[in-house]
């Protein structure tokens, strides 16, 4: 990587050299060492540490804030006011049951698609996930960036995830084989440089990382992440989500458009879609001729 990187350079100085006048100079060369040590001197801090295994996929809420109902009707009202931020959190304290839920049905009025964004009021509840799934899916929720999310190192403690689809081909066997002879060559430079052992997981393993995110990337994600054309493992891991959050925020969870059916094969609907649209192409051509 850092010869494909010099190599780059050189290429791109012949076009566009003072755009890259910095990359090279003392400066840069100080923050590349802090890129890359800071995470070394906090491994030696803290030493070596029990593998604490995650068996399966799974979701926990490990953290929230029990008064984030009530933040965001405050978030609400303080939009359409003059007055203080306490005078806002005040007057979401005042409300009753019912009361909130008309309110809150008065701000997402008549919303009834998860494109339909909703309001920044939603940004002032927060909820930290923790999450074990296989790295394949979880490059799919990476992806998201209105949180903060934070990964382990991809690695063969947590095991794999064999898809329905490869056991119902029948090679299962081989699958597990070949992920078995993975996990042996990972342990063997694991200890050694466990920042290269990275590149000996398959995508299949499974690995840990958490989300802190507040409601409005919750709606978001979860609504996106859950519909009908969604991978399977992606879609349990907001499923469960949503889940957890209802039993905590029924009021708001109950606003949300989460598809919880469960379907036999990702991305089921999409050929159809494309050959009606191929149809309909056709027909215009026909029409015009």
């Amino acid at each position: 990587m850092r010869w494909l990187a010099h190599e780059l350079k050189q290429e791109l100085d012949k076009e566009i050299p003072s755009l890259l006048l910095r990359v090279a100079d003392e400066k840069s060369a100080d923050y590349q060492t802090y890129l890359n040590k800071r995470y070394e001197a906090v491994r030696e801090f803290v030493g070596d540490s029990v593998v604490n295994q995650g068996p399966k996929p799974e979701v926990r809420l490990v953290e929230y804030d029990p008064d984030s109902e009530v933040k965001i009707l405050a978030g609400i009202i303080f939009q359409q006011i003059h007055g203080s931020w306490d005078q806002a959190l005040d007057k979401a304290k005042s409300l009753n049951e019912t009361e909130k839920r008309t309110l809150m049905e008065r701000y997402l009025l008549n919303r009834s698609a998860r494109w339909q964004k909703v309001g920044r009021a939603f940004e002032n509840g927060y909820l930290r996930f923790e999450i074990v799934m296989d790295i394949g899916s979880y490059r799919d929720l990476h992806r998201h960036r209105m949180m903060t999310q934070e990964r382990q190192r991809f690695s063969t403690f947590h095991g794999y995830s064999v898809p329905l689809e490869v056991r119902q081909s029948g090679i299962a066997s081989q699958f597990e084989e070949a992920l078995d002879r993975a996990d042996r060559l990972f342990r063997k430079i694991e200890p050694i440089d466990r920042e290269l052992a990275q590149y000996a997981v398959p995508l299949a393993y499974r690995m840990r990382f958490y989300q802190w995110q507040n409601f409005r990337q919750l709606f978001w994600e979860a609504e996106l992440r859950t519909v009908a054309q969604g991978h399977p493992d992606y879609r349990f891991i907001e499923q469960e989500k949503y889940r957890l959050a209802k039993e905590k925020f029924p009021l708001i969870a109950s606003f949300m458009l989460v598809d919880l059916n469960e379907y036999a094969i990702a991305r089921r609907g999409t050929e159809e879609q494309i050959l009606a649209k191929e149809k309909k192409l056709i027909e215009r051509l026909k029409d015009r001729s």
